[in-house]
């Protein structure tokens, strides 16, 4: 039964030659192509529809009668026989056949002497006696295959399928059993999902990873740090150079494969706080290839060096993008540190003005109903014409209403306001501030006459 299992594959291919062989004899049938498995994945396409509405997979112990049957590599195989299939004994050869074969063959010289026409003979008279059977049994080689009981293929790997549940050597369902037939694993990738496997994965992917590569300046090959491991081409006894990030400064000593064949010097190039590392490197006439890993404050560089005597690569620089990530953000950092120092000292110069005026307005302001007013701030273009004790020593607007101030020793009553012609009919309301001696009317005066008694000034508003 082991055995058997072990003849799995070959019995899957077996099936597909049982498939074809089949796919033949249904078109002798007339049957549609479409409905004809040429080829393995044709007969797994029938096969999964179908095996979805299959009973469950039988015990072991409902394994079905097995049969020994000729392999075509010269094997004999066990194979389960199919529901309602018996064992029978092979056909008696027929008469025909049996006097062909025991009549005496030709010698190789006389076939020779007789030419292709003697060659010929046997399969002649093979295929006359073989129709000599059929018309004796009343019919032709087309009804003879019509007429056969070949088991489909289907059924043929479902066979196949249960006797590998039966020997063990399978314990998944037809569908899965007939996917994992015609996908096999892929050589050079590891099936399993161990971590050493996967770790095999991840650095066969490193390795086949690219990156960009740009021609930079004064025999720069520029390349970008992360993307990929970048390669240093280096020609037999000839320096070439990788260049770090300005500033960048080295952790520990550079680490190389074969410290014997490569020679490995930094050195530093420029003055602060431009200067930067530069990694010197030579291999001798039998250096091998290896690799170089250097360690820095920002950065791990993990670099292939490859002896090349036909191509140098006499600069390796790089790109950073996390640098240039760290720049932008630097510069947005310092753009906004700048607009907010503008923005203190803007503010820090309107509350200096802003005390300055308000010590100013402290100082000679002038009082209105709004609070104290900067004097360049109000209208002063009044005239005043008559005389009175209480002849006004002011007369301003601030642009919505008048003030009106008398003398602040004036003790007598109070003049009415009385409209002049140029007022019209509009209307005047007046008050009196609580001080007594400022009159305030609600809007700006044009000619308004200030009268007590026989008394009165006329107080008019300069055009210009």
């Amino acid at each position: 039964m082991r055995r058997a299992g072990r003849l799995l594959p070959r019995r899957v291919a077996t099936a597909a030659a049982a498939a074809a062989a089949f796919a033949g004899a249904v078109v002798a049938q007339d049957v549609p192509p479409e409905d004809i498995g040429t080829d393995l994945l044709g007969i797994a396409r029938e096969a999964l529809p179908a095996a979805a509405q299959e009973p469950e997979v039988p015990q072991v112990a409902d394994t079905p009668a097995l049969a020994g049957v000729p392999h075509p590599l010269g094997d004999t195989e066990i194979v389960p026989l199919q529901d309602g299939v018996a064992q029978v004994a092979p056909d008696p050869v027929p008469d025909g056949i049996a006097v062909r074969d025991a009549l005496p063959r030709p010698s190789p010289a006389d076939a020779t002497a007789a030419g292709p026409e003697a060659e010929e003979g046997p399969e002649v008279a093979t295929a006359t006696a073989a129709s000599d059977v059929q018309s004796a049994n009343g019919g032709t080689p087309e009804t003879e295959i019509a007429a056969a009981e070949s088991p489909k293929p289907i059924d043929q790997l479902k066979g196949i399928w249960r006797q590998a549940v039966a020997s063990g050597d399978t314990s998944e369902g037809f569908e899965a059993w007939i996917s994992a037939a015609l996908d096999p694993p892929r050589p050079g990738f590891p099936t399993d999902e161990s971590q050493a496997a996967l770790t095999r994965e991840v650095a066969v992917a490193w390795g086949r990873r690219t990156g960009p590569v740009t021609l930079g300046q004064g025999g720069r090959v520029v390349t970008t740090f992360g993307e990929a491991i970048p390669t240093a081409l280096c020609s037999p006894l000839t320096v070439c150079y990788i260049e770090l990030e300005p500033g960048e400064q080295l952790t520990d000593t550079p680490s190389v494969g074969d410290a014997v064949r490569w020679q490995v010097v930094p050195k530093v190039q420029g003055r602060p706080p431009a200067e930067r590392v530069v990694i010197e490197i030579k291999p001798a006439e039998d250096a091998v290839e290896t690799n170089l890993v250097i360690p820095t404050d920002r950065r791990l560089y993990s670099i292939a060096l490859v002896n090349d005597p036909k191509y140098h690569t006499p600069i390796l620089a790089f790109r950073w993008p996390d640098s240039e990530a760290r720049a932008v953000a630097e510069g947005i950092e310092r753009r906004r540190a700048e607009e907010l120092a503008v923005e203190e000292a803007r503010d820090a110069e309107a509350a200096s003005r802003a005390e300055i005026e308000a010590a100013e307005l402290a100082r000679s302001g002038v009082p209105t109903e709004t609070g104290l007013r900067a004097a360049e701030l109000l209208d002063f273009r009044f005239r005043v014409d008559g005389k009175a004790p209480f002849r006004p020593v002011r007369v301003f607007a601030d642009g919505s209403r008048t003030y009106i101030d008398l003398h602040p020793g004036y003790r007598g009553p109070l003049p009415a306001i009385v409209a002049g012609k140029a007022e019209g009919n509009a209307a005047l309301n007046t008050r009196v501030s609580a001080s007594g001696s400022r009159l305030v009317a609600d809007r700006v005066i044009t000619d308004v006459w200030l009268q007590s008694g026989r008394e009165r000034v006329r107080i008019r508003r300069i055009a210009n």
